[in-house]
């Protein structure tokens, strides 16, 4: 949902849903498998929670820039 809303230009909302994942997978540890996910661990899921929004926010200054 947090990728959708961020391809849609909702920064807020995509920020409330990698937060509530986030929030999610506080309570597990990081090898810890999360059901549904194809086998990634909660630690694995936690990194690319974090990794998506500071790419966005590169490829939007990046974006910026060229169009000066």
């Amino acid at each position: 949902m947090g990728n959708l809303a961020l391809k849609h230009g909702r920064t807020k909302e995509s920020e409330k849903h990698f937060e509530n994942a986030l929030l999610l997978l506080a309570q597990c540890e990081p090898e810890d498998i999360v059901p549904e996910s194809e086998g990634l661990s909660a630690g694995r899921l936690r990194e690319m929670i974090v990794f998506v929004p500071q790419q966005a926010e590169i490829s939007n200054r990046v974006a910026v820039g060229l169009c000066m």
